[in-house]
């Protein structure tokens, strides 16, 4: 997908925000690699989890989104972070462009779902250092956070279950990967 992008000439932003584009990336990777699939991909990453709550992200033209202030300053403001798959920023645009993808009429489209586990989905929402220190100095609090962490990643995966049925499905955690 996104590393697939620059081959073909396209720019990492025109892949994400282009469902033309996405289309054309994976038949031309059809044709010169053999794939079997045309793949739309609902991909939730940090930045894209840290969007959904309220985080401020950078998205380049030609590199990896990343955020620029996390949401979650003081954990008094925990019980105002809000997830809805069909409502909360950045969101219902990996919906839509899915929909289409599995609609094209190539025939062989799937949905490819990939979701973060706790702690890098946590990363999303506050900011690396301030969840270091939580880890031996605020566990009570990190633990609820990492509950909404969870829930959020349940309900975008419920989200795609609904919408398009049978999925392919990642889930990911390397902020908690010893290695």
């Amino acid at each position: 997908g996104e590393n697939q992008a620059g081959w073909y000439g396209y720019t990492l932003s025109e892949f994400r925000n282009s469902f033309e584009v996405q289309m054309d990336v994976d038949r031309k990777a059809m044709e010169d690699f053999g794939c079997g699939t045309i793949k739309a991909r609902t991909l939730l990453y940090p930045p894209a989890v840290g969007k959904a709550f309220g985080s401020a992200f950078a998205s380049p033209k030609n590199g990896g989104e990343y955020i620029t202030e996390h949401v979650l300053k003081d954990y008094s403001q925990l019980d105002q972070l809000h997830f809805d798959p069909y409502t909360s920023p950045g969101l219902p645009e990996k919906i839509k462009p899915a929909k289409e993808i599995v609609a094209a009429p190539d025939g062989n489209c799937r949905v490819m779902c990939s979701i973060v586990g706790p702690l890098s989905c946590a990363l999303g929402i506050r900011e690396p250092g301030q969840l270091m220190r939580d880890i031996k100095k605020d566990k009570e609090n990190l633990h609820r956070l990492l509950d909404i962490t969870v829930d959020s990643q349940l309900k975008w995966l419920e989200c795609n279950l609904k919408e398009f049925g049978k999925i392919g499905l990642t889930i990911f955690d390397p902020a908690s990967s010893g290695d």
